[in-house]
């Protein structure tokens, strides 16, 4: 009977027409618009808008999905008991009753769950954080490092390194652009610091840090991942709680503009952890770990921003440090109309020694080839190498030809050889691929000469913007005045622009008029450009046309105009400064020439 009024409580709380609740699988594959009906089984029964059902394993729902169940069934009870705290229908849920963490199932011996670091030993961990992140599952993958460098009394000085390796891995059959997630905000932003100077008490508080702290949204440290807060007492379950403050650069992401403007030092959130000791062994001990923030920032009722999860922990009892996590997590934005829940994954797991002696080696292998190919690329070619590169360059096999032209193009001579730059000119404006064409050009800026210059001005005007770009940046080291106007020409080409204008600047005054010249183009990127090059070469030729651009207020080229009319008066100024001073013979130029 009393299922019976269950179910039929059941029914009436959803009976009232409602738009329905989304629902989402717990790895994020599937989400449905529906009310629930009913749970059974270790189902969820769902009722669509258009009156079909849904059923789906509890164990597949998102913990929201499965918290709301769980209201539900609370709401449920009370009305029929009227006892809410208690509710004898979470085996529904599937969920087995955890005994309270004050009440331990059986004794251990918590003295072995104690951090034993030896200065100078080093401990480095195989680590992986993924999480759903639209289309695409984001993941930082790598290892973080720890070595001893210091015990003095109960502070242990720690050099954490820390090699993770941002992947997006978009769904099968799935197409569009990445969105950052939760792992990359601030990766974005700043990279991981190599290394940190870390300090930590015997219990595992950090109490000092050197370096750049590195902190994804709600997710922690990375390289803190390892250091667990251990009780203060023998005790085999504890809480460590506290406030915190959310880094404002973390949660100042374009996917989520919900969130509260104008906050200058951080979002104030408050943070739990419960760990309880479950099982022991003879060199393990296994503890269960429950994580939970909530911002102090609310809407309706519910946190801004909430991480909340579940995880198992292994501890080593011979090396006295932890050796493994499995941690799920959800995370859960809302805003007035929008819930997301991005489910987080984190798991590491400590290297024995022996793969930490392998893994030493292979960075030691890696170090001496990274060195051996820099040294490489350093050595000049010999006369003889250069005459067997020369002869697979006219050899007519594309594969020998493209041989030589990368291996030119990491050469540096040791003297200009105008038989190379001959033979790298004429690849350019041959019949070979693209791809060759662009390392020919590439080649030349390392093996071109004076007598190049002609060639490398006629690249200027092939179709290729690679090749364009690599002549112009050549004719850097020339200057010539016959490269002017080609290069001028360049500045309404999106693709060279900054190329040619870093080689006008080069040139100085010399180029003003053909520089002046391109004002009149209407690609207003292109104006700019030539606002910015006149600020840095222009004469008092130059002042009436920068004033009659910020006249005619072209928007962007506008202010640019403004910025360089204030460098070339500033420069003319000086210039009659000192011819009245009797300087009139020095030469006032621009930077630049």
């Amino acid at each position: 009977m009393k299922r019976i009024l269950f179910f039929v409580m059941l029914a009436t709380l959803f009976a009232a027409p409602a738009l329905g609740r989304q629902w989402i699988s717990r790895d994020g594959s599937f989400s449905v618009e529906a009310e629930l009906l009913d749970v059974k089984g270790g189902n969820a029964v769902l009722i669509k808008q258009d009156g079909s059902q849904v059923t789906i394993p509890l164990n597949r729902l998102s913990l929201g999905d499965m918290r709301y169940i769980r209201d539900v069934l609370e709401t449920v009870e009370a009305e029929i008991t009227g006892v809410g705290e208690n509710m004898p229908l979470a085996a529904q849920l599937g969920i087995t009753p955890v005994p309270p963490t004050d009440s331990p199932a059986r004794s251990f011996d918590l003295e072995k769950l104690r951090y034993r670091w030896k200065i100078g030993q080093t401990y480095v961990y195989r680590v992986q954080l993924t999480a759903r992140s639209g289309y695409h599952i984001e993941e930082l993958v790598g290892e973080v490092s720890y070595k001893v460098q210091a015990i003095q009394g109960d502070q242990i000085t720690l050099t954490s390194t820390s090699k993770l390796v941002p992947k997006h891995v978009p769904f099968s059959g799935v197409r569009g652009g990445i969105r950052r997630g939760p792992l990359f905000w601030s990766l974005s932003r700043r990279p991981i610091p190599p290394k940190t100077t870390i300090t930590i008490d015997s219990r595992g508080r950090v109490v000092g840090r050197a370096g750049v702290p590195l902190t994804p949204l709600l997710l922690g440290d990375p390289t803190q991942l390892m250091l667990e807060r251990l009780s203060s007492e023998k005790q085999a379950s504890w809480t460590i709680a506290g406030d915190r403050s959310i880094p404002v650069s973390n949660i100042q992401n374009p996917n989520y503009r919900h969130f509260p403007a104008g906050l200058q030092a951080g979002l104030p959130a408050s943070e739990k952890t419960i760990y309880s000791v479950c099982d022991e062994t003879e060199k393990l001990i296994k503890l269960n770990k429950r994580y939970e923030l909530k911002t102090a920032a609310v809407v309706g009722g519910k946190p801004l921003l909430e991480v909340a999860g579940n995880g198992k922990l292994t501890f080593d009892v011979d090396r006295g440090v932890f050796a493994g996590l499995d941690l799920s997590l959800h995370l859960i934005t809302r805003s007035a109309n929008i819930t997301e829940e991005i489910p987080v994954q984190i798991t590491y797991r400590l290297l024995s020694e022996e793969e930490i002696a392998e893994t030493i080696k292979k960075a030691e292998e890696a170090r001496i080839k990274a060195e051996n190919a820099r040294k490489e690329r350093k050595r000049p070619l010999s006369d003889d190498e250069i005459e067997s590169l020369l002869a697979d360059l006219d050899s007519g096999d594309e594969g020998r030809i493209s041989a030589g032209t990368n291996m030119f193009a990491v050469k540096k001579p040791r003297k200009p050889n105008p038989g190379v730059a001959r033979a790298l000119e004429a690849l350019v404006f041959s019949n070979q691929s693209q791809s060759v064409q662009s390392r020919a050009i590439e080649a030349l800026k390392n093996w071109a000469t004076p007598e190049s210059v002609p060639a490398l001005i006629k690249a200027l005007s092939v179709r290729k913007s690679a090749v364009k770009r690599a002549a112009i940046e050549t004719l850097c080291r020339f200057k010539p005045k016959e490269a002017i106007e080609p290069a001028a020409k360049l500045l309404s080409d999106n693709m060279v622009r900054r190329a040619a204008a870093k080689f006008l600047k080069s040139i100085g005054p010399d180029a003003e008029d053909a520089v002046l010249a391109q004002l009149n183009d209407n690609n207003l990127r292109g104006q700019a450009t030539v606002c910015d090059i006149l600020g840095v070469i222009g004469t008092k030729k130059s002042i009436p046309v920068l004033e009659q651009v910020v006249l005619n207020d072209t928007r962007g080229a506008a202010r640019n105009a403004r910025r360089a009319l204030i460098a070339v008066k500033a420069r003319q100024a000086e210039k009659e400064k000192a011819e009245k001073e009797g300087r009139s013979g020095i030469l006032i130029e621009p930077p630049g020439k």
